[in-house]
């Protein structure tokens, strides 16, 4: 997939759960929710992959600001 550059629509598609959140009081807002993408195994992985790559590449090149990226290890 990398190699020819392409992402096959089947695994481009993701089923949305929407799960109530704990402890609220009132579930009219849009916030008291949380939604869930379930992806396929696949894409996840290729997503994982594909991240940490380019995550290795910013890290190098130090192609990112500091206060745009708090959460880097």
């Amino acid at each position: 997939m990398l190699e020819w550059g392409i992402h096959p629509p089947m695994l481009k598609e993701s089923i949305g759960v929407i799960l109530p959140k704990l402890g609220k009081k009132e579930y009219t807002d849009c916030a008291s929710f949380r939604v869930i993408a379930l992806m396929q195994t696949f894409s996840k992985i290729t997503e994982r992959i594909i991240n940490q790559k380019l995550m290795t590449i910013v890290h190098k090149t130090a192609m990112y600001c500091i206060n745009h990226m708090g959460s880097l290890p």
